[in-house]
């Protein structure tokens, strides 16, 4: 049985968001240290990050590079190359490429790969 369950965050400052986002990453690569039992069989298979206002899109798109950034270089330090991370998550280079680069949203399903990719190779190390 599979449910959609949205949460909603209302932050109004970009470390908000970052700090928000980064709460949520753990969660999806299953960082997260759950004390409580109920919630360890939990698991994020999407994050979509939406914004209202005049600053939204400005803070997203910059979120979004600064992401894609973090990720390529955790990549480097794995020694891993975009061709590689891709074979790993099951995705394309060009996926890889665009993510890295900020182009492609944090909370697309070949985002969320790339990153459990990327905790797997970490975990393997």
């Amino acid at each position: 049985m599979t449910a959609k369950i949205t949460l909603t965050f209302e932050l109004a400052t970009a470390p908000a968001v970052e700090a928000a986002t980064e709460l949520i990453e753990a969660w999806v690569n299953q960082r997260l240290n759950l004390t409580s039992s109920w919630l360890r069989p939990l698991k994020v298979q999407a994050l979509h990050i939406h914004g209202e206002g005049p600053d939204a899109v400005e803070m997203r798109l910059a979120l979004a590079a600064k992401r894609g950034h973090q990720l390529a270089q955790r990549r480097r330090e794995l020694r891993l190359t975009q061709r590689q991370l891709a074979r790993r998550a099951g995705v394309t280079q060009t996926a890889v490429s665009q993510v890295e680069s900020g182009r492609t949203g944090l909370g697309s399903k070949s985002a969320i790969a790339i990153r459990q990719a990327l905790a797997a190779a970490e975990a393997g190390r």
